[in-house]
């Protein structure tokens, strides 16, 4: 949405791409409560499903024959050689499963290595996207790490066998394997290993976003402006941590890393919108809530317990906004049930222009949290190191000196290129 808005805005003007936009965004929600319907009926929704198409194409047919012919391929699939130049030198793994079996599709060096993955249903995922959720309620490291062994048997093994060394690759998981933590697939053995040990994963909702993530990137040039959040108040359900968390940020400031911390009391939703114009950096430690049957509802908690929500951020000019650190319970989760793309806050970002963000699978633990953030800016900052590796480092801190099972450290994944 966010590429063929640009397209539109630049030959027909951003009235009628801000209307495209909202076309495409209420037919996306209302084919997922279509898809979702077991009985396939629909009803109102289909009704209404049927009514967006037509406006839509009725806004693209007046656009005008110019903008028509360089709009031409609008609703169609990109080509190959799109998505070959799109991925560039990083390996792109898409990860599948059907009620059969699943597949991982290798893009790499011009081409696509089909890896199958026969045990990988969409039965399989849903088990371990349940077993997940048990093992984080109980909390039970021993389901966790059963999960994550399955994770292995299951795909990255031979992912990792057919990537043959890589350092570095973009995983595109479709469905309810978005909600896995891929990169902490544990190796069998007797040590403690997992995926992260020999390569650093980087989320993807698509490989046509990764371009103008990457273009983001190039415009964070130092000094950057940090806005850090720590636990907006007042709330109803206060943290413990968040302090010791913003203070290992602010820890960071340097010349080139310039941090500005937004007191509590006025951390409101509004704050944060009106922010995300002068500051490059956003770091929010703090509640959030997924809302799994409608993703653009998800939202961080602010001030008063004010809901900002994924929609909300779909809506707005981030202005100079470049990159964010989500650290809240399920920033990064969502249930689609499709095997499409996920909506979720850290993909509703890169949608508004932001090269990365930092996300959670699913509840943080605040002491984890705290180490893992401070190992990440260290890293990210102190060292330059990419935000993917970054975060791969901070993990493997993480769990080689405190926090040996993934239940503590891998729910936060990094979404950029």
């Amino acid at each position: 949405r966010s590429l063929d808005y640009d397209r539109i805005a630049t030959l027909a003007g951003p009235d009628k791409a801000d209307h495209y936009r909202f076309l495409t965004t209420e037919m996306t929600r209302l084919e997922t409560l279509l898809l979702a319907d077991g009985s396939g009926a629909g009803g109102q929704v289909a009704v209404d499903l049927e009514a967006l198409r037509n406006e839509r194409f009725v806004l693209t047919r007046n656009l005008g024959s110019d903008a028509r012919s360089a709009l031409a391929d609008l609703d169609h699939p990109p080509a190959f050689a799109e998505l070959c130049e799109a991925a560039g030198d990083t390996p792109v793994v898409h990860l599948a499963a059907t009620p059969e079996s699943g597949i991982a599709l290798i893009l790499r060096d011009g081409s696509v290595e089909p890896v199958g993955l026969a045990e990988l249903t969409t039965g399989a995922a849903a088990e371990l996207a349940d077993a997940l959720d048990e093992a984080v309620r109980g909390p039970d490291r021993v389901l966790c790490d059963q999960v994550c062994e399955a994770l292995w048997d299951l795909a990255m093994g031979r992912v990792l066998r057919a990537l043959d060394g890589v350092p570095h690759a973009i995983v595109i998981p479709g469905g309810r394997l978005s909600v896995l933590p891929w990169h902490a697939a544990r190796i069998p053995g007797q040590q403690a290993e997992h995926v992260l040990d020999r390569l650093a994963i980087s989320y993807m909702p698509n490989i046509r976003s990764v371009p103008r993530a990457r273009a983001a990137d190039e415009d964070m040039t130092p000094p950057l402006r940090v806005l850090a959040i720590g636990q907006p108040m007042p709330t109803a359900t206060p943290l413990l941590a968040t302090d010791a968390e913003i203070a290992a940020v602010c820890s960071h400031g340097s010349e080139r890393f310039q941090v500005t911390r937004l007191p509590r009391t006025e951390a409101t939703a509004e704050a944060l919108r009106g922010a995300l114009s002068r500051f490059q950096v956003i770091h929010f430690a703090g509640h959030a809530a997924a809302v799994p049957d409608n993703p653009l509802d998800s939202a961080m908690i602010m001030a008063h317990d004010e809901p900002l929500t994924v929609r909300d951020m779909l809506a707005r000019d981030i202005g100079a906004a470049r990159f964010a650190v989500l650290s809240a319970c399920e920033t990064a989760r969502a249930e689609d049930p499709l095997s499409d793309e996920i909506v979720t806050f850290p993909t509703a970002l890169l949608q508004c222009g932001l090269s990365g963000v930092v996300g959670s699978l699913w509840t943080s633990y605040d002491r984890a949290s705290t180490m893992v953030m401070e190992i990440f800016y260290r890293e990210w900052q102190g060292r330059q190191a990419p935000p993917a590796e970054a975060l791969r480092t901070a993990q493997k801190w993480a769990r080689d000196h405190r926090f040996a099972s993934p239940l503590f450290w891998a729910n936060f994944v990094y979404v950029g290129p």
